[in-house]
């Protein structure tokens, strides 16, 4: 438990929000990835094998092999780049508490050192 946890419990509570928000993203991340770009790389998949022919399926291919596809990865990669910035954010948080919390420690001892000295 760092310094700030225990002056202000709100800062643990926050903390945890913030990991659910975290996971929430990657969810959604996750999501992305078997509600839209699995089923539209099986139905490529299809129209590549034979299941559909003809300029039209030569089209819908092109269209989710140049526009669906790259906007989910996009959208995949928007979801990963927030969420490895919020874990980056939260190692800060972690890091300044701790320096915060060995502050306080060497302010605490050093004052005590002083008192019992004289």
């Amino acid at each position: 438990m760092g310094l700030f946890d225990a002056i202000n419990p709100l800062i643990k509570i926050a903390k945890q929000v913030v990991k659910g928000v975290q996971a929430g993203i990657m969810q959604q991340v996750n999501i992305v990835d078997t509600a839209v770009k699995a089923p539209v790389n099986a139905m490529i998949g299809q129209v590549v094998g034979g299941m559909w022919k003809g300029e039209g399926a030569d089209a819908f291919v092109e269209v989710c092999k140049s526009l669906v596809l790259p906007e989910a990865e996009s959208i995949m990669s928007t979801g990963r780049t927030m969420s490895g910035g919020i874990g980056q954010a939260l190692d800060i948080m972690e890091r300044a508490d701790k320096q915060a919390t060995g502050y306080i420690t060497d302010l605490t001892t050093s004052y005590w050192k002083t008192i019992y000295r004289g």
